[in-house]
């Protein structure tokens, strides 16, 4: 018996026996197409100062890896201060502008918490702790409305962007309260028809899309039932997308009414969804990343 202990223990110590160790997962990462005018930014909050979560990590990476596959050109950022939350916001709007309208699409998704204050939205950044008051959310927070919706739309005026927000998670603050409401507001996006589009970009589909996790005024899960890898939204969002590219071809708006169907089948929940869009756009097997339905 003490042979065989002796052994085990050589064994072990020359490494033949090893324990996987976790591969860490970049901060920053750049995937797909650079070339692609189909941009996406995509941003997962989990190591927070107050009240981590686990998920957020995997729902960034799982739907990066999904569009760098469908031709998007991706920029990848994990766990962002304020500040660097900005910075990579006023980046990707920049790369927006510099992008050729033929084709352009413009995607981001964020994952983490985020919170509504008199009918304005917030994503918060992982440094949440110097928050302790309601009003200091407006410099140290992004507000969804005019830091990115607005932003977008205008750089991408021609275009079409899709904004996903995986954030109505529980009050994410030390503090009690804070006057927050739950959850999400309703955002309201441009009408595409307020102005006459050129002759050459007729044809060009343009508007924006912006779908939350939760309904307005509701909280969503981090963790699902079902599986745990990802949040209950983006889990449902990733088996919808992987569904869809093994189609000929399936209508964006068709896509997150099923996410609806599904979140709701296994929370009792109903994720937001509006849209406004000059025409339906797909995805499917016979069609690369996004584009106007034919």
């Amino acid at each position: 018996m003490k042979q065989i202990l002796t052994l085990f223990v050589m064994l072990l110590v020359s490494g033949c026996f090893t324990v996987p160790v976790p591969v860490p997962v970049q901060r920053d990462l750049v995937l797909g197409n650079e070339a692609s005018p189909q941009k996406a930014l995509v941003i997962g909050n989990g190591d927070y100062d107050f009240r981590s979560l686990r998920n957020t990590a995997n729902d960034a990476v799982d739907i990066a890896d999904e569009l760098a596959g469908m031709n998007f050109h991706v920029i990848r950022k994990l766990d962002l201060n304020r500040k660097e939350m900005q910075t990579a916001i006023h980046e990707f709007v920049a790369l927006l502008e510099k992008t050729p309208v033929e084709g352009r699409t413009a995607v981001f998704f964020f994952a983490g918490h985020g919170t509504h204050v008199e009918n304005e939205n917030f994503l918060i950044p992982v440094n949440n702790n110097v928050i302790k008051r309601s009003q200091q959310l407006q410099y140290a927070a992004v507000n969804v409305k005019t830091e990115i919706v607005e932003k977008m739309e205008t750089a991408n005026e021609n275009g079409v962007n899709l904004i996903v927000l995986d954030a109505c998670r529980n009050n994410p603050f030390p503090t009690i309260e804070m006057g927050l409401d739950r959850g999400f507001a309703p955002v309201r996006v441009s009408k595409t028809g307020a102005k006459q589009p050129d002759k050459q970009q007729t044809k060009a589909v343009k508007g924006t899309l912006i779908t939350y996790a939760a309904d307005i005024g509701e909280t969503t899960l981090d963790v699902s039932e079902v599986q745990d890898r990802n949040s209950v939204y983006t889990g449902h969002l990733l088996k919808v997308i992987k569904d869809a590219k093994k189609r000929t071809l399936v209508k964006l708006s068709s896509m997150f009414v099923e996410v609806q169907r599904l979140v709701n089948l296994e929370t009792g929940q109903e994720p937001w969804l509006t849209a406004e869009l000059s025409d339906e756009i797909c995805m499917g097997s016979n069609i690369t990343g996004i584009k106007q339905c034919k």
